[in-house]
């Protein structure tokens, strides 16, 4: 009778076990090791040779691919500098260049100009210059007797030639155009109480410009232009 009830008991723990192994889940690692097991490849030589030169071949297809991406990077980096070149090639142009400065030969002395004055309020004073002839040349704001608010001078022919902004005699912001109302750039920093000779291309680069300079001011009579010459 024990040694049926033995038997039993193994014969139960025999089928708990076998129910466990079969209902156990494979790790990671024995689906590894019996997906190896099943693998028919065999690495010989031959397969190692074809590996290594694979992969030189990828490696080699990178590098070029970095090398021309660097080049292409270089190329447009070349274009952009060209196209910024020929954008502002029109305003280099058209600025006033340093060898085109002169002090003026024609007018030693001084121009004349006829100035007047008028109170606008108890502290400021409108002073309005005009040319010889009679004709506006400049307006500038003074208060107590300094430059401030704006200042604005003419060409002989009414147009605006130069826009200034001052805080008490200290100069903020200004601007020069030509006759069209287009920008002069760079327009220089010369000295005052002194007369100088500009020579400019006008904003179409078809003809120059030149008159002579006093005070911010336009001299009269010396505004000309002629065509520039393609010999």
């Amino acid at each position: 009778m024990m040694m049926g009830g033995g038997f039993l008991r193994q014969m139960n723990e025999t089928l708990k076990y076998n129910r466990d192994l079969l209902g156990r889940k494979k790790t990671s690692k024995e689906k590894y090791a019996e997906d190896v097991k099943d693998r028919k490849v065999v690495y010989t030589e031959e397969t190692r040779k074809y590996v290594h030169e694979r992969l030189n071949l990828s490696i080699i297809r990178i590098y070029k691919q970095h090398h021309y991406y660097k080049i292409f990077n270089w190329i447009l980096g070349f274009a952009f500098f060209v196209l910024l070149i020929m954008f502002l090639f029109p305003f280099i142009q058209n600025s006033v260049k340093p060898k085109n400065i002169k002090p003026s030969s024609e007018l030693s002395a001084r121009p004349n100009y006829v100035t007047s004055l008028a109170q606008l309020t108890p502290e400021t004073t409108l002073r309005t210059e005009y040319f010889e002839h009679g004709l506006l040349a400049q307006e500038t704001i003074l208060v107590r007797g300094y430059k401030h608010n704006e200042s604005t001078s003419y060409y002989e022919s009414g147009e605006i030639f130069r826009k200034a902004t001052y805080y008490h005699d200290t100069l903020l912001t200004e601007s020069y155009y030509f006759k069209s109302g287009e920008l002069i750039y760079n327009f220089p920093k010369l000295r005052e109480n002194k007369v100088f000779n500009i020579k400019l291309l006008d904003s179409n680069r078809r003809k120059f410009i030149t008159f002579n300079f006093y005070n911010n001011k336009l001299v009269p009579e010396t505004y000309n232009e002629y065509p520039v010459r393609n010999d």
